[in-house]
């Protein structure tokens, strides 16, 4: 039998980060604003986007990974094209055991999935990572006119 996908409110107030009445309030409020919950409860300041991103790893049964400690191999981050990092907001990690490590924010966007998965024509290992986080890491990674800027900076 198929295990119970655990709903994300309840993930969060077993872990004690958010109390009853604040969830309820906030189900309310993303529901009538039409927002997914997490986007509200880190516009409202109940949680940080990191904290969401561990409650929707355990949501959906995938590892989270702190992109700032992970050390990511140079010839992983050349196979896919920035504009498909960017738009997707994906960050591959590596190949373990014949698959695909990929840096995810959103495990529901499944278009950005499939093209994903069409384009390197590969099985992948999900991980979970805020989406600043991934944003970070892309633009610090492709963005040359930035380095040059601080290099300049610097000098």
């Amino acid at each position: 039998m198929a295990k119970k996908q655990r709903h994300l409110g309840e993930i969060l107030y077993k872990a004690g980060v958010v109390q009853k009445q604040p969830l309820v309030d906030a189900i309310r409020s993303a529901r009538a604003s039409n927002k997914r919950l997490g986007e509200y409860l880190i516009e409202q300041g109940l949680i940080s986007e990191d904290l969401l991103a561990k409650a929707i790893a355990k949501q959906f049964g995938l590892k989270y990974v702190d992109l700032k400690t992970y050390n990511i191999p140079e010839e992983a981050i050349k196979l896919l094209d920035v504009s498909i990092l960017k738009k997707y907001n994906v960050v591959p990690l590596g190949m373990t055991n014949g698959k695909m490590g990929l840096a995810i924010s959103d495990p529901l966007n499944l278009e950005a999935l499939d093209t994903i998965r069409f384009r390197l024509n590969t099985d992948f290992d999900y991980f979970i990572a805020s989406p600043t986080q991934i944003r970070t890491f892309i633009e610090d990674t492709f963005d040359t006119d930035k380095k040059d800027e601080d290099d300049k900076l610097k000098h």
